[in-house]
């Protein structure tokens, strides 16, 4: 019989390492439960069934498939209105409270749940806790961009459009990974998104702008969500050099990059989004081919990423709004607006603006009838973006 009355959640893919910290675990006297998807893990989390324990622990992979292992967390402790201790697996938890890093092999769970679930009085355990370090895509001898990106559909299209330009291309998720992937060096520009989880692009660029080496000085380009007054001095002020708009254009994307490594003329300014009309397509079919001009396996890639993430994001959305918490909701929604307008799903992308502007507001009612807008255009936007 288990010492724990709570069970431990583990949430990652099945495999050794999930395997692993299971025997662990029940080793060390816990009960154990196992699911593969967040989507899932939310259900189980939040909507206890008569008969079944609360989970008491997560233990989650950094990388899951769907909703990553941060956001999971974080959705789950606003959708209970309570703490939730966490453990994650092979990744960063800067940020997180209570929550614990350990090695991708799964090393060190026991200690972990022991540190993660252990009153703030008690004497810290140190674990080995590393920011994961990006790996560069594309040949060694190109010229190096750092992507700073958390979204993974847009990581998915920029890191392949640069790729095929002939850039080499270094990832990071957060400001905290882009300051360790330019403290390795390598770096000739940087491509900073505005609004991340850790730490966001204006305080990892002011960040780097105060270590960087005298003489030196590596462009950062901003990739904003907005077009507004005052969001280039904004960037600028941050010690950014320039910025593009989201959804970003790939040939200004292309141009852009070249004009700041000196590989071809100076880009176009970038220009104030368009007005919104009442006509909105479901899909814009100038997207898809634009990016299949790249390569078909392009647009094939960043369609199965965001239908492989949207599932397990849309659940989270409606606990959080079943809970109120409306911050999260407007997060959730930040985060799939930007892959649906990354992929000219254009209607999806203005009735999540329109929950994420609810969620601003703190207008809780307003935010879920638009998400049910949202929803109810989910599985008819899958359709076309697979069929265009």
């Amino acid at each position: 019989m288990s010492d724990h009355a709570e069970p431990i959640l583990i949430v990652m893919p099945a495999g050794p390492v999930a395997q692993a910290i299971s025997a662990d675990l029940i080793q060390a006297g816990h009960a154990v439960e196992h699911l593969t998807t967040g989507a899932l893990a939310l259900v189980r989390l939040c909507r206890v069934q008569p008969g079944q324990v609360a989970v008491g622990i997560l233990v989650v992979a950094h990388d899951l498939p769907g909703l990553a292992g941060g956001a999971l967390i974080k959705a789950a402790r606003a959708s209970r209105g309570a703490a939730l201790p966490a453990v994650m697996v092979g990744g960063s938890v800067a940020g997180l409270a209570a929550a614990v890093a350990i090695p991708a092999d799964g090393t060190g769970a026991v200690a972990a749940v022991a540190v993660a679930c252990a009153p703030p009085s008690a004497a810290p355990v140190h674990l080995p806790v590393a920011v994961p370090e990006a790996v560069d895509l594309g040949p060694p001898e190109a010229p190096g961009i750092l992507l700073v990106e958390d979204n993974h559909t847009n990581q998915r299209v920029a890191s392949q459009l640069l790729q095929r330009a002939g850039y080499r291309v270094r990832i990071a998720e957060d400001g905290q990974q882009a300051l360790v992937a330019l403290s390795r060096g390598g770096i000739g520009c940087v491509l900073m998104d505005c609004a991340m989880p850790v730490m966001d692009g204006y305080a990892a660029t002011q960040a780097w702008r105060r270590q960087e080496a005298a003489g030196s000085h590596v462009p950062v380009i901003a990739l904003t969500a907005n077009a507004l007054v005052g969001d280039r001095e904004r960037c600028l002020a941050a010690g950014m050099d320039d910025y593009l708009t989201k959804p970003v254009d790939a040939d200004q994307l292309i141009r852009t990059v070249a004009a700041w490594l000196g590989h071809g003329p100076a880009a176009a300014p970038v220009a104030a989004a368009p007005a919104l009309t009442d006509e909105v397509p479901l899909v814009d079919p100038e997207v898809g081919i634009k990016l299949r001009s790249y390569g078909a396996d392009l647009w094939r890639d960043a369609v199965a990423t965001f239908v492989l993430e949207l599932p397990d994001k849309a659940v989270a959305i409606d606990l959080a709004l079943a809970a109120s918490a409306i911050a999260e909701a407007g997060r959730l929604a930040h985060a799939i607006k930007g892959s649906s307008g990354t992929l000219g799903a254009k209607a999806l992308a203005r009735h999540l603006a329109d929950v994420e502007h609810s969620c601003r507001r703190s207008d809780l009612a307003a935010a879920k009838h638009s998400w049910q807008q949202a929803r109810s255009v989910l599985d008819a936007t899958v359709m076309a973006l697979r069929a265009n």
